[in-house]
C-alpha cells in the first residue's frame, strides 16, 4: 500500500484494489458552459433536475428531466421576496446566492437567499440570509412560498445552505463575519426545522492558509459559499476561497473527521491542504459550487467560472457542470475544470479506466495493457506498480487502447527510477506508437507533442517546469483532451496547453525514452 501526500488535495490512500476497464455504452453529451449565471445550485428529485438562479429581485428555477436539458429549459420565477416592511429586507433589487432544499419531514421546500437587513438594523451588516417556506407539495415550480424571516441576525451572513448529516440531523451553513469588517468565515448551526436555528453558530473554517488569501485592495479574505453533503457515511463541505473578483477564486473541502464526530465541534473538520478545484485555461474564478447526485448514482459539481482572466465576479460568469469521482478513501475528486467550450458526457459515470495493477501478479504483465516495445512488468513498491525497467537509450511503449474514447482526462502517478536526459511520457488519443498526442516530461520541462506517421513528432507547446525527481512519486499528472484543446495539469494545477485537430479519439499510452526507467501507478481515464 502506498500513501501519497497530494499538494492541493486531500491525501489519499492507495491502492484502489481493483483494475477496471469500462467500455461504457455511448451516452448523450452536452456543452459546457450551459448558460450565463453565477452561484448556481442544481438538485435532483423525482426524475427532475432543478437549477436555481437569482434573477434581479426574484428567484428563478429551470427544470429538465436531463442535465443537458437545463441549458435550454424555460425560466420560471418561483418567489419574489417581500421587502421594505417591518422585519423585511430593506431592499430586494439584488438577490444573492439562492438555494432550494427539500425537507422530507415536512413534505415541503425551503428557499434561502441573501438580502440586506431591515432598514431599522443598526449593526452595519450589509446582508443577512433570509428564508421562505413552500406550501406542502413536491413540485417546487407549482407551489406558493411564504417568507419566514431572517435565518440569523447576529452579524453579517450570506450564502445559506441547509444539509442533512449522517443520521438525519439538520445543519445550517453560511459565510459570516463575526468581527465586523473582518474576514468571511464558514459557520455552522443546528436546525429544529427548515426555518429555525436551534444553536448559536460556530466558526469551522477561516481563510488562514496562503492559498485562501488572494484578494484585492480594500477587500477582506474570504471563505464563502459552503455546501454540505454526505456519501457512504462521510460528511463533506465544499467552500469557495479567495475574493470572487480574483482568478484564484477556487474550491476547498472540509471533511468531518472521524466520520462520526460532532459537526458542531470545529476541530472535527479537516481542511484540504490546498484547492480541490481551481483555475485552468478558459475557466477562471472556479467557485461557488453545489454538489448533486442523479438517480443513476452519478455525482456532479456545478459551479461558475469566467472564460477569460481578469473578468472578476460580474456578468461574464458562466455555469458549468462536471462529474465528481470518488477516491479510495471516500473523498470526492473534482478533477480539473474543462475549457470553454467543452463536451461533457451525461453518463452516470464517465470512468473508462481505473487501474492500480493490484489484481496483476508481480513479475507478470498488466491485464488490459499491450506492450509495444521495452521491458514492462508488474512490480512491488509498497503496492503493485507497472514498471518499465529497460535501461537502453531507446523508446519503451505500452498502451491501453480503445478507439471510442474521445473527450477525456488521462491521469497517472509517475516515479522515475533513472532519468538523466531521458523522458517519461503519457499519451492520449493513442492510435498506435506513431500516431498520438504525447505529454513528455523531462527533468526541466513538460512538452505537448503530436506524433504522426507522416510527420514524426512535432512540438505543440512546452513549459519549463521541474517536477520529476528520481526515486520520488509525482502524483496526478493529468492530460486533458476535449475537442481541439490539449491541456496538462499536475495535481490540479495547469502547466501547459495547446490546440490541434489531428486525432479525435483513441486510447492511452505510457512510455520512456533516452535511458529513463520508471514506475507507473493509478492510471485513470475519465470523461469530464
Amino acid at each position: 500500500m502506498k500513501i501519497v501526500s497530494l499538494p492541493g488535495r486531500l491525501a489519499r490512500v492507495l491502492p484502489l484494489a481493483a483494475c477496471l476497464f469500462a467500455l461504457n455504452a455511448s451516452a448523450a453529451t452536452f456543452t459546457d458552459p450551459i448558460k450565463n449565471g453565477q452561484d448556481p445550485q442544481i438538485l435532483a428529485k423525482d426524475g427532475w433536475f432543478y437549477l436555481i438562479q437569482a434573477s434581479g429581485a426574484s428567484i428563478a428555477l429551470y427544470k429538465s428531466q436531463t442535465v443537458s436539458g437545463l441549458a435550454t429549459a424555460a425560466k420560471t420565477t418561483i418567489f419574489t421576496p417581500p421587502t421594505g416592511g417591518p422585519g423585511q429586507p430593506a431592499s430586494g433589487s439584488g438577490v444573492w446566492a439562492p438555494e432550494l432544499h427539500w425537507l422530507d419531514a415536512e413534505n415541503r421546500w425551503y428557499l434561502y437567499y441573501s438580502l440586506p437587513p431591515p432598514a431599522s438594523d443598526t449593526s452595519g451588516a450589509d446582508r443577512w440570509v433570509w428564508g421562505a417556506r413552500s406550501a406542502v407539495g413536491a413540485a417546487p415550480d407549482a407551489l406558493t412560498y411564504a417568507a419566514t424571516g431572517a435565518m440569523f441576525t447576529g452579524y453579517r451572513n450570506i450564502d445559506g445552505n441547509m444539509f442533512k448529516g449522517v443520521g438525519g440531523r439538520l445543519f445550517f451553513l453560511f459565510a459570516g463575519k463575526p468581527t465586523p469588517g473582518g474576514d468571511a468565515k464558514i459557520c455552522i448551526a443546528t436546525m429544529s426545522d427548515g426555518a429555525t436555528l436551534s444553536s448559536a453558530p460556530v466558526v469551522i473554517s477561516a481563510p488562514t492558509n496562503a492559498w485562501e488569501r488572494f484578494t484585492q485592495t480594500g477587500f477582506p479574505h474570504v471563505n464563502e459559499g459552503p455546501y454540505g453533503f454526505t456519501n457512504n457515511g462521510n460528511t463533506y463541505i465544499t467552500f469557495s476561497a479567495n475574493y470572487c473578483g480574483t482568478d484564484q477564486y477556487c474550491l476547498g473541502l472540509l471533511t468531518l473527521t472521524p466520520f462520526n464526530a460532532d459537526p458542531m465541534t470545529p476541530s472535527s473538520w479537516v481542511k484540504s491542504s490546498g484547492p480541490v478545484f481551481s483555475q485552468g485555461p478558459g475557466a477562471f474564478g472556479t467557485g461557488h459550487n453545489a454538489v448533486f447526485a442523479d438517480a443513476d448514482g452519478g455525482w456532479w459539481n456545478v459551479y461558475h467560472a469566467n472564460p477569460s482572466a481578469g473578468q472578476g465576479c460580474g456578468g461574464s460568469r458562466k455555469i458549468r457542470i462536471q462529474h465528481i469521482y470518488w477516491n479510495p478513501n471516500g473523498a470526492p475528486d473534482f478533477g480539473v475544470p474543462v475549457p470553454d467550450p467543452a463536451t461533457v458526457s451525461e453518463a452516470a459515470t464517465g470512468q473508462k479506466l481505473l487501474d492500480d495493477f493490484e489484481s496483476d501478479a508481480v513479475g507478470g504483465g498488466a491485464s488490459g495493457w499491450t506492450v509495444d516495445t521495452g521491458t514492462w512488468a508488474v512490480a512491488s513498491d509498497g503496492g503493485h506498480v507497472y514498471k518499465q525497467s529497460a535501461s537502453g537509450g531507446g523508446v519503451a511503449h505500452t498502451h491501453a487502447a480503445d478507439g471510442t474514447w474521445a473527450d477525456y482526462s488521462a491521469q497517472v502517478d509517475i516515479k522515475p527510477l533513472t532519468l538523466g536526459s531521458g523522458t517519461i511520457s503519457l499519451s492520449v488519443r493513442f492510435q498506435d506508437t506513431s500516431n498520438r498526442y504525447i505529454a513528455v516530461l523531462s527533468s526541466s520541462a513538460i512538452t505537448i507533442k503530436k506524433a504522426t506517421t507522416a510527420g514524426g513528432q512535432v512540438q505543440l507547446a512546452t513549459a519549463a517546469v521541474s517536477l520529476l525527481s528520481t526515486g520520488a512519486w509525482t502524483s496526478n499528472v493529468t492530460f486533458v483532451v476535449n475537442g481541439s484543446t490539449l491541456q496538462v495539469f499536475v495535481d490540479g494545477v495547469f502547466v501547459v496547453g495547446a490546440t490541434d485537430t489531428t486525432f479525435s479519439s483513441g486510447g492511452v499510452g505510457l512510455s520512456t525514452s533516452g535511458g529513463a526507467t520508471a514506475e507507473f501507478d493509478n492510471v485513470t481515464v475519465r470523461e469530464p
